[in-house]
């Protein structure tokens, strides 16, 4: 019988070590494996797909959820149902960790959504898991304690389960590592009323002296002893390893998001080895979320002499890395000596220690597109040029100087001394700090650890840091993805120079491009908003960039209300109300004043005024369409219009040209005046005093109607032949 004792000992203490090997090369081969997949992970899950999560004999049980879209997707999001029903979105964005509480005797799936194409279009499933919470404790799985390769057991005892036989196998047994951001707890079993000592190392430890040791890779540890663990548990062998409190390891605590290894020791006695066990755990990663908030302009000086300033502001943090954000504001009455609300956000997650942010403002003296839907970089100082004035505020701020999970910093950026633009930004950061639990079963093999002693923290697919979109972009080129003429947009979008370069595909499967002609922006941004997508906000941006409505705040207005509001924006206008005034009473006049509501503020047409006519009978329609031409020739030069205007109200000469070559309904011709006088009227008067035409007023002209650049013309012929006082 002794015998045969022996021989299982030793039959085991082979099958351990060569999982152990096993485990060890399976790790360096998926260290070397290429690619990143997309993976969904469930802490303390168990078994192939599907896992199994044990509620340890309650009905309940809290367990984390990870996910990570790999090295192909920059965004995902993460759904599941609860025994095929109730679908429920878990979280977004590339990678993250959230908490999900199942009950047992549930089944739970999960699956992971990408979208992809030049708008988003195609939409994929590219991971799935599925979990089931059992009630009860996990089986008993091989011991450890065979890391340090020895057979030692402390008795085979008479209980004749087999698990009470694997429970007490080995001197050191049921390692549990719990890590945080910046310190570990190992708890363990092992023979009582010892004082076990355990080392942290940053590389696997090695044999010396028939001992594991670790060499100049040590970081420190410490021994079990009074203040960790009560004497009724030494005396049942529960022992408790806590890197924060009495040990040898710096006092910044270990290094967040790193794998370390450990070694328990617990002596034997005299004469014999000690009882040894080792591993290894990864610290969680700390994820710092910062959202900037822009609250106010104070503008010290608009640099325009006669009149206020037009200035539009673009707002930068961390501009050039991969978590950059960007917003702008745009004021055209700006003056000197007053402060204006910005109210711009932006949030950055997984931000860097370091927040730079800058802000640059130019005063457009000249012709001004506030469509532009690619933002400059930011200015490196400040400028005169022709068409206005330029200045920037930059400023740089140490996170690691505000600790703690929440702080709030307020911050006042001055633009560069030397300008004639001069103004400060005022506004706070937001911080909030936490962790992300790098742990879990992968979705594409969910198998058991075979040996505890290595990887008692079952790590999941690496995150890595976030994916920039440029980088995205030169991945879906490399791989002649449909998305990757939408992604390099975003790449520009984001302020990087020129296009992004193709990569050539090595050893890829390409994909085949759709085909399908590319779709309105609006449409896009309507069905992001279907599925409370995160892009949403931005698609509607820019649907509104090309001077529409997005479809789902068209759909939700009243037309009645709208005839009402648009009949109200003519009056404030003399040349809308003549021409309000020339459409018959009736159908007619209520499509013009619908079309005033519909493009109030619009710059260029677009689908969703589109929607709103093709709602109108056809009188209505016939008005509708008036009103938006004239809306939107006004409001792209609606400041030198107005000062136009106001300049024939003073000056006679000017007053009877503007009407001697209008026709009777040509109330854009009068718009067309109006916009040249301010540009080459009297400067004494309010308007620019060019003495020429160039690109710039050339480019104004051309975006007219017929009747307005006639107007526009019978107006710089007026305006060059009166040789203006400078």
């Amino acid at each position: 019988m002794k015998r045969m004792k022996i021989s299982l000992l030793l039959l085991l203490s082979l099958l351990f070590a060569t999982s152990l090997l096993a485990a060890i090369g399976a790790r360096a081969g998926a260290a070397n494996s290429g690619p990143i997949p997309p993976s969904i992970t469930v802490s303390d899950a168990v078994g192939t797909n599907p896992g199994t999560v044990y509620t340890a004999g309650q009905p309940q049980r809290t367990v984390n959820v990870a996910w990570n879209a790999g090295s192909d997707y920059p965004y995902c999001e993460i759904y599941y149902t609860v025994n095929s029903a109730n679908q429920t979105e878990l979280g977004r964005e590339h990678d993250g960790v959230k908490p999900l509480t199942v009950t047992a005797g549930s089944t739970y799936a999960f699956w992971m959504v990408v979208y992809l194409g030049a708008q988003g279009q195609d939409v994929r499933t590219v991971a799935n898991l599925t979990v089931v919470a059992k009630q009860g404790d996990q089986p008993s799985s091989p011991p450890s304690g065979s890391g340090g390769g020895f057979s030692d057991t402390i008795s085979i005892g008479k209980d004749k389960d087999r698990g009470s036989v694997y429970r007490n196998l080995f001197a050191i047994s049921n390692v549990r590592v719990e890590p945080g951001a910046r310190y570990v707890i190992i708890r363990f079993e092992g023979p009582p009323n010892q004082v076990p000592y355990v080392a942290i190392g940053r590389a696997a430890p090695i044999m010396k002296n028939s001992e594991w040791v670790f060499g100049d890779n040590l970081v420190g540890g410490g021994f079990v002893g009074p203040g960790m663990v009560s004497a009724e548990q030494k005396a049942k062998g529960e022992y408790v390893f806590a890197s924060a409190a009495g040990t040898t390891i710096s006092n910044d605590g270990l290094e967040m998001g790193t794998t370390y290894h450990y070694i328990i020791t617990i002596p034997a006695g005299a004469g014999r080895r000690p009882y040894q066990d080792i591993g290894s755990f990864a610290t969680l990663r700390e994820i710092t979320t910062v959202k900037v908030v822009w609250e106010k302009v104070l503008v010290e000086d608009d640099s325009d002499d006669l009149s206020t300033g037009e200035i539009q502001f673009w707002f930068w943090a961390n501009y050039g890395q991969p978590s950059q954000k960007y917003s702008e504001y745009y004021n055209g009455d700006a003056d000197s000596g007053h402060t204006y609300d910005i109210n711009r956000a932006v949030i950055i997650e997984n931000a860097p220690n370091l927040l730079a942010l800058v802000a640059s403002g130019h005063d457009h003296d000249a012709d001004f597109d506030s469509d532009d839907p690619n933002p400059p970089a930011p200015l490196k100082g400040p400028s005169g040029r022709s068409g206005g004035d330029e200045n920037v505020a930059k400023g740089e701020f140490d996170l690691t100087q505000s600790p703690g999970n929440n702080a709030t910093v307020p911050f006042r950026l001055n633009s560069m001394p030397g300008g004639a633009l001069k103004f400060v930004i005022f506004g706070h950061f937001e911080i909030t700090r936490g962790t992300a639990e790098n742990t879990g079963t992968t979705s594409s093999a969910l198998t058991p650890e075979p040996v505890k002693a290595i990887g008692r923290v079952k790590t999941g697919a690496p995150t890595g840091p976030p994916i920039s979109i440029c980088e995205s972009a030169r991945r879906a080129r490399a791989r002649n993805s449909p998305a990757a003429p939408g992604l390099e947009a975003q790449c520009r979008a984001a302020g990087a120079a020129g296009e992004v370069p193709p990569v050539k595909a090595i050893g890829r499967v390409k994909l085949p491009p759709t085909g399908a002609p590319p779709r309105p922006i609006c449409d896009v941004a309507r069905e992001a908003r279907a599925r409370n997508s995160p892009a949403a906000p931005g698609l509607e941006a820019q649907c509104r960039a090309v001077g529409e409505t997005p479809p789902s705040e068209a759909q939700a207005i009243d037309v009645n209300a709208l005839a009402a509001k648009g009949e109200a924006i003519a009056n404030e206008d003399p040349l809308a109300v003549e021409l309000r005034n020339q459409q018959p009473e009736g159908p007619v006049r209520r499509g013009f004043d619908i079309g005033m509501a519909a493009a109030e503020g619009q710059t260029l047409p677009g689908p969703g005024k589109d929607r709103i006519r093709d709602s109108l009978s056809p009188a209505e329609q016939e008005g509708f369409t008036t009103a938006v031409s004239f809306s939107l020739e006004r409001n792209r030069n609606a400041k030198l219009a107005a000062t136009g205007a106001a300049i024939a109200k003073v000056d006679p000469i000017v007053a009877a040209a503007r009407t001697a070559g209008r026709r009777r309904l040509d109330v854009l011709y009068g718009l067309g005046f109006d916009i040249a006088t301010g540009i080459f009227g009297d400067p004494a008067l309010g308007a620019q005093g060019n003495t020429a035409t160039g690109p710039a007023s050339l480019k104004i002209r051309d975006s007219l109607s017929a009747a307005g650049q006639r107007g526009f013309d019978a107006s710089v012929k007026l305006h060059l032949s009166r040789k203006y006082q400078p």
